[in-house]
């Protein structure tokens, strides 16, 4: 007969097995091909990408002929989602969590051509505002359940609720606070009320650099 020890040990073999075997996602799980890109941050290639946002956007706005750019992807092809922020406000931002880009190039053109003239939210983007944006380039992993949404890691995680039949995502960097993230952001003033989805993010920010000045 199994001691208590013995016991305890295959109960937790079993809880890190078990949810890979039934398919079910677990946040250690969905970081792991982003580690890759962990590592891009604070040198040149995080450069190079957000500069290669920022030229796709450039084409995009200017309606110029699309150029062909050879930026392959730094790691396993993950999610992207592409942020204008105009000082503390997000002025637009749009993405998906699967690419099937087959370029980071081209993952980052399909996600400036939704930002600046798709994102429901506002107006489009005019080619005279992007001077005063700034460029955010996040690399997501898949979504698991969250239960509760002020846990998570808000420099390493983002969140997805839906409301109204609309996914709603709450990236790093878009709020100084995950309270007004939550408030202001998602528009959720009682979150025990909603259910919310949480994912692991890198996130490229063209601020960074700016500091670095």
């Amino acid at each position: 007969m199994l001691d208590r020890r013995a016991k305890f040990l295959i109960f937790i073999v079993a809880s890190l097995w078990l949810p890979g075997i039934l398919g079910i996602p677990s946040t250690a799980d969905a970081v792991i091909p982003l580690a890759e890109y962990e590592k891009i941050r604070g040198t040149n290639l995080e450069r190079l990408i957000l500069q290669e946002a920022r030229t796709a956007i450039e084409e995009v706005l200017s309606n110029g002929e699309r150029q062909k750019h050879a930026l392959p992807w730094p790691g396993p092809r993950v999610g992207l989602f592409l942020t204008l922020m105009n000082g503390r406000g997000v002025r637009a931002c749009a993405g998906t969590f699967s690419s099937m880009a087959a370029s980071l190039a081209e993952a980052l053109r399909d996600a400036a051509v939704s930002a600046v003239s798709l994102d429901p939210r506002a107006a489009p983007v005019a080619v005279s505002e992007l001077t005063h944006l700034r460029v955010v380039v996040s690399f997501v992993g898949e979504p698991v359940f969250c239960p509760n949404p002020f846990l998570i890691d808000f420099r390493r995680e983002g969140l997805m609720t839906r409301i109204g039949g609309l996914e709603r995502l709450l990236l790093p960097g878009e709020a100084k606070t995950l309270q007004y993230g939550i408030s202001r952001l998602l528009g959720i003033s009682e979150p025990s009320k909603h259910t919310f989805e949480r994912f692991p993010v890198v996130t490229l920010d063209e601020r960074k650099w700016e500091d670095l000045r």
